[in-house]
């Protein structure tokens, strides 16, 4: 049987060389701008780790420079907006018979 981690019983970040960390804040720049400290933190304790960030579009000029992140991920929300099927067609509607 495995040991169970137990509360506070956390690994020394020390002891781990090279991981990759992905960051998620995706909404409210106010909270992306105070996880840009989260980034200063990991990379100081795990210097060789890759650390990325995923965040809304409008998000990314708050990040972008910080040298303690290696890429930072978008996400748009436009991408909603866009149409994937012609007018008249949709997943749920047959497509017209041709006469």
């Amino acid at each position: 049987m495995a040991n169970k981690m137990k509360y506070g019983n956390y690994p020394n970040l020390k002891d781990i060389k090279k991981i990759k960390i992905l960051v998620i804040k995706l909404r409210h720049f106010g909270d992306v701008l105070l996880t840009s400290s989260v980034f200063r933190v990991l990379k100081k304790e795990m210097p060789e780790s890759q650390i990325d960030a995923f965040v809304y579009k409008g998000a990314k000029p708050i990040l972008e420079g910080d040298p303690n992140i290696s890429n930072i991920l978008v996400y748009d929300r436009g991408i909603k907006k866009l149409k994937f099927f012609p007018k008249g067609l949709s997943p749920k509607k047959p497509q017209k018979e041709l006469p």
